[in-house]
């Protein structure tokens, strides 16, 4: 993934993943967790800053097979969101 300035929804993303989970999100059963007010950062702003933190080690002395599989399961969750947005865009039923 090449290198590219971030956008203002990408910095929020990455502030936002930096910061501790709420103790009440962590206590929470999971059927009653609902998606926190992300102030307008989408699930794919979160995996892209994900992907450029694995992609940061695996360039220095962390690099590893399971850095690699991770990026590429995180390259595919993303394709697939990618893949439901265009689907649902054209009114298609989600």
């Amino acid at each position: 993934m090449a290198q590219s300035p971030k956008n203002g929804r990408a910095a929020l993303a990455e502030r936002w993943i930096s910061s501790a989970v709420p103790a009440s999100l962590a206590k929470a059963p999971a059927a009653d967790v609902q998606p926190p007010d992300l102030n307008g950062i989408e699930l794919e702003d979160v995996i892209d800053v994900i992907v450029e933190r694995l992609e940061w080690r695996q360039r220095g002395e962390f690099r590893c097979r399971e850095y690699a599989l991770a990026i590429t399961k995180l390259e595919e969750a993303r394709h697939w969101l990618d893949a439901r947005r265009q689907r649902v865009g054209k009114g298609e039923p989600s």
